[in-house]
């Protein structure tokens, strides 16, 4: 058994998600997710999902919120906005799954298939989705996107979106790469709802960066800001890009001064020292 994600609720409930050989008895290749008691003392569901689960995150509500890949025909989607990358949203219960979504893209290029797969989320209080992901190929973005497009050889290039509440529109997508490609490991929101997101990336021409430090920068830490309209589209430059030290890879995000986000306190010191405080 492998635990790759967790998350608690505001009741002090804990989900994991992870993979076994055959996990609570399903197939092997499978993920597992679980409800755990806020005492510890009891499994409140375990379930099965035909996905690979990355990321997660649970509202007020108990529901939790799932990101990851999976094929379209192993799990459904309610909403198409792409290929391979999922997001899903399950009852407290774990009895359904509330909704689907799919985005990113797929390619297949000499042979090789890249695929994409959500690598964080985060949720506001409306439960609207902020999700970054992985894509070989630029992904369908919306009027205004920062990044509509790029050119780029390789499979690793990242994206950022927004998906509303009951998981029907796609309120925000914008790529994220360079000539060199690039990851984005982490998203958290700030107290006005200002997306904050961490990766890495060798691309001196990443979009928004004002500080490359040297062809090979392995560390960014931007802040995405929305215009007013409405939409929550990503149609505005990024307001603050750094990068810091080489081989230095920023693995998840950390909330600036303030914000009420608890994940990945721990990596509050690279916001702290970049110079954005």
């Amino acid at each position: 058994m492998n635990a790759l994600s967790i998350a608690v609720d505001p009741s002090g409930n804990a989900y994991v998600a992870g993979s076994a050989t055959t996990p609570a008895g399903g197939p092997s290749g499978n993920t597992f997710l679980d409800k755990i008691a806020s005492d510890g003392s009891v499994i409140v569901f375990s379930r099965v999902l035909p996905a690979g689960v990355l990321a997660i995150a649970a509202d007020s509500m108990g529901n939790v919120t799932v990101g990851g890949y999976a094929s379209a025909s192993a799990f459904p989607p309610t909403s198409t906005f792409g290929q391979s990358a999922l997001v899903a949203r399950i009852s407290a219960d774990g009895s359904t799954i509330l909704w689907s979504v799919q985005l990113g893209s797929t390619v297949t290029i000499s042979g090789q298939t890249g695929y994409s797969q959500v690598q964080s989320l985060a949720l506001d209080s409306s439960g609207n989705v902020y999700l970054t992901g992985v894509a070989p190929v630029p992904v369908p973005t919306v009027p205004g996107a920062l990044q509509p497009t790029f050119t780029n050889p390789f499979f690793n290039n990242a994206f950022f979106a927004e998906l509303s509440s009951d998981g029907t529109k796609l309120l925000a997508a914008t790529n994220l790469s360079g000539h060199n490609g690039a990851t984005l490991n982490g998203v958290v929101l700030d107290p006005s709802g200002n997306p904050w997101i961490t990766g890495n990336t060798s691309s001196a021409d990443f979009p928004g960066l004002t500080n490359p430090s040297s062809s090979s920068l392995d560390f960014a830490l931007e802040r995405l800001f929305k215009p007013g309209d409405g939409l929550h589209q990503v149609s505005c430059p990024l307001k603050t890009a750094v990068s810091a030290h080489a081989n230095r890879r920023a693995r998840n995000c950390a909330a600036p001064p303030g914000a009420t986000s608890p994940e990945n306190r721990s990596v509050k010191r690279l916001w702290a020292s970049s110079g954005c405080g």
